[in-house]
């Protein structure tokens, strides 16, 4: 038996059409189900339908996100922005969706302004510190990442990026700190490991680095960062320390510097280098025009200003050169990279020295062919380093270089420089312990 409809009384009304809200429903449900294609469709019937309804767009753009096709997702969520720009979801999305699509410009632009309007979000600075980051704008990408962690102080990811950075710019006491600021979050987040190992490499402590590649391969055996080159190397010592390393040593090192190393480690090397330059020149005339490579706080100055009419002095640290300009020797200085600075001007000075620079470099031919070129026909380089008598180049637990005098002899040769002088001396202290050393004068031809 059929059952009988039941006719419409006279007073009802049809259900209002509603194709934008309908095909949402349906498109809803077939996500629901896993059917992401179909639903994508739905959503775009039901776009089509309103063009007004942000959900819609931002339904289609959530579809499209998920398929796969993050330039299109990008376009739907901007569309949602637009119709609802009070609502951070839509633009984070938007801002998400250019990030995987490439535009990094794009997504920079969405996340500065979704902080315009909302610049207590932690996740949109730790974002935006990610790209700028990438994009080489590592002192904003610094910023963003600061604010992120005070924003959150338990969360790791921001002292994480922000360490990063940090050890790209050579800042490496500030970037093992953050680093370990992240593991104390995260004991076992292998890129913190191999990060901090890193760090530590560049600060020449082989075997604090050595520890932190060898946790980094425990978590991540399959070492997709390098780790074991990085082992190899550290096992060598370093070929040179890193001029961000040697910066921020003495930037930091420069308050105490005179009083520790005249007091604490009995330097006298101005001194011993002026007893030999006058062995070589003559008596200290003030004719020379000269360049004091690695000048410090001016220590050596002092000593070369009575050989000198023209003094200039050069120092990776700005920290330094402020000091050697309050001892007011010099007539000019400059931050810079003394093996640069050496070979910058041809035939420009009578008189190179570098007091106790050379422990720094590991290799020393770079150096002395840009002394060769810059010296005058008949100007002289002296210098002082530690003696190695085990290998032409030998790396020290005190983390500085010792060079042999045959290495010295060799390299002095093979960059034009005739030895004028060539001798050994004690012009430090290590651990209560005199440094064996050498002092040398090189002559241009």
């Amino acid at each position: 038996m059929t059952a009988k409809a039941t006719p419409l009384s006279a007073d009802a009304e049809p259900r209002p059409a509603r194709p934008c809200a309908d095909a949402l429903a349906a498109g809803y449900a077939l996500r629901a189900a896993g059917l992401d294609q179909l639903a994508l469709q739905r959503f775009q019937d039901a776009t089509a339908a309103d063009p007004t309804d942000a959900e819609a767009w931002s339904a289609r753009g959530e579809t499209l996100r998920d398929l796969g096709q993050p330039r299109a997702a990008a376009e739907a969520f901007a569309r949602a922005a637009t119709l609802q720009p009070a609502c951070v979801a839509h633009v984070r999305a938007w801002a998400e969706a250019l990030h995987a699509a490439g535009d990094a410009a794009g997504a920079i632009a969405a996340y500065e302004r979704l902080l315009a309007d909302w610049p207590g979000c932690r996740l949109t600075h730790l974002a935006l510190g990610r790209l700028l980051r990438a994009a080489g704008r590592a002192e904003d990408a610094a910023h963003h990442l600061r604010e992120a962690a005070f924003l959150d102080p338990a969360d790791g990811a921001a002292p994480f990026e922000l360490g990063r950075i940090l050890l790209d710019q050579g800042d490496l006491a500030t970037a093992i700190h953050e680093l370990q600021k992240t593991l104390r979050q995260d004991p076992d987040f292998a890129p913190a490991h191999f990060h901090l190992g890193r760090a530590w490499s560049l600060a020449a402590d082989a075997e604090a680095a050595r520890a932190r590649f060898q946790r980094y391969l425990a978590l991540a055996p399959d070492d997709p960062l390098g780790a074991r080159a990085c082992l190899e190397r550290s096992a060598r010592g370093p070929e040179a320390l890193s001029p961000a390393y040697v910066r921020g040593l003495f930037d930091q090192y420069a308050e105490r510097f005179d009083a520790d190393v005249l007091e604490t480690l009995g330097y006298r090397g101005p001194d011993v280098l002026a007893d030999a330059l006058a062995r070589v020149l003559g008596p200290a005339a003030g004719a020379l025009d000269a360049l004091d490579l690695g000048c410090g706080t001016g220590l050596a100055g002092v000593a070369l200003r009575p050989f000198a009419r023209r003094l200039h002095g050069v120092d990776l640290s700005p920290n330094m050169i402020a000091k050697a300009k309050a001892r007011g020797v010099y007539d000019g200085l400059l931050v810079g990279d003394m093996v640069a600075a050496a070979a910058e001007a041809a035939a420009a000075w009578d008189l190179i020295v570098a007091a106790d620079a050379l422990a720094y470099l590991g290799e020393l031919g770079p150096l002395f062919a840009g002394v060769h070129r810059a010296l005058k026909a008949g100007g002289v380089f002296a210098a002082l380093v530690e003696e190695s008598r085990d290998a032409d180049i030998h790396w020290q637990a005190s983390r500085r270089f010792a060079h042999s005098a045959d290495y010295l002899r060799r390299t002095a040769a093979a960059a034009g420089l005739g030895l004028a002088l060539l001798e050994p001396v004690q012009f430090r202290r290590e651990k209560g312990a005199p440094v064996p050393g050498l002092v040398f004068v090189l002559r241009a031809g």
